[in-house]
Formats: structure tokens, sequence, C-alpha cells
């Protein structure tokens, strides 16, 4: 993040428009890399939990963590198990939820199995990143 925070300074404090494009570009891509990589962490812990490794506390909670890792859609609505058409702020406050719910779940998960914490951390990074892309938005 430190580079993408010189970026952003670069980009705020510049005149040079030629340098603002390209710092403009640089975070884009910077964006993308991160978002490929939680996707990848969210293709494992699936792949884990159809494969018998990750058991989820009840059938609650199983659907919850599928759904926030884009097994029923990759919308906000569907992702978040939010009705359709909800405004960016209620996506972005049932987001921020459910990242405080499965990082707790994440901590409190010492007397879990380590794909079960490691599931609840992705769970919990995928719906961070959902409430910090609605919560731009919404500032927009």
């Amino acid at each position: 993040h430190l580079k993408g925070t010189i970026c952003k300074v670069l980009r705020d404090t510049s005149t040079d428009l030629k340098l603002k494009k390209i710092c403009d570009q640089i975070a884009e891509e910077m964006e993308e890399l991160i978002s490929s990589l939680q996707i990848m962490k969210e293709l494992n812990v699936l792949q884990m939990f159809y494969n018998g490794h990750v058991k989820f506390l009840n059938e609650e909670e199983e659907q919850d963590f599928l759904r926030v890792t884009g097994e029923y859609g990759r919308s906000a609505e569907n992702r978040l198990g939010a009705k359709a058409g909800s405004t960016l702020q209620e996506l972005a406050g049932i987001a921020q939820e459910k990242a405080c719910l499965w990082r707790g779940k994440a901590a409190a998960g010492w007397m879990m199995s380590g794909t079960y914490v490691e599931a609840a951390t992705v769970a919990a990074r995928s719906c961070e990143e959902m409430y910090y892309h609605l919560n731009a938005l919404c500032e927009e």
C-alpha cells in the first residue's frame, strides 16, 4: 500500500497531467492485482469446502460463506444477500457488518480448524473489499 500512497500523493499534488495519468494507471493496475489475488483466495477456500476440508458451525453460516464468495452470483446484492434495488449506502452498511462478523469468527476460531479460520478470514476480506468499493461509490 505504500506504493499506492505514493501514487496518490503524486497524483494529488502534481500539476503535470502526464504524471497524474501515469499515477492513475498504476493505482488501477494495483487494484486489479489485489482483487485478482482475493478472487484466487476465494476459489481456494471454495475448493477446500467442496472437498470437505472446511466445516461451518451451521447451515446459515455455510450459506452466508457461499454467498459472500460469489457462489450465488457476483453482484453486490447477491454476495451480501441484500434485496434487489438496495442503495449503495445500504449495501456498504451490510458489507461492513458482514466484514466485522466474519473477522470476529476468524479471531474466535482458535478452537476451530485452520481451514475454518482461513475461510472466515477470506470471507471477511471479501466483505471488506466490497465495503471499500461501495463506500467509495457513495462518496462520489
